[in-house]
């Protein structure tokens, strides 16, 4: 089911998240955490932390090429709002970021459409995604 962030977007699940490539590993197919994640952030217009969520793999792979990270990160499959808004949660708390970029197009010198990380998380809620 799509999740509102905003009147003019709808973001369905799956969906992905850029975590740095040492942090996870694979088993039959499914990535897993190594210890801590370490997210892929970047800067929003405004020049706030963003983090980069992105509604398929193509996206992730087209961003990727753009801002020179192939082998550098690995995408990881968000399966759901109740898992995407722990992420958020997560990277509001432990690293100050403050906005979401849906597939943004590279990492820097971009035009992108940002919404602050309470409202997603508010959205997610609204729409089901609640925390247990």
């Amino acid at each position: 089911m799509p999740d509102d962030f905003s009147d003019d977007f709808r973001l369905s699940f799956p969906c992905g998240v850029l975590v740095n490539k040492d942090c996870v590993t694979r088993k039959n197919g499914v990535s897993q955490f190594i210890g801590d994640p370490l997210w892929l952030c970047i800067a929003s217009n405004m020049g706030q932390g963003a983090l980069p969520v992105f509604a398929d793999e193509g996206a992730a792979t087209r961003f990727c090429v753009a801002s020179n990270l192939v082998g550098e990160v690995t995408m990881m499959v968000v399966e759901d709002g109740k898992k995407l808004v722990q992420i958020l949660t997560q990277v509001a708390e432990d690293y100050g970021i403050e906005e979401v970029a849906i597939n943004p197009e590279k990492a820097t010198g971009f035009a992108s459409r940002f919404w602050p990380i309470e409202h997603a998380i508010e959205q997610l809620k609204r729409n089901g995604a609640t925390l247990h």
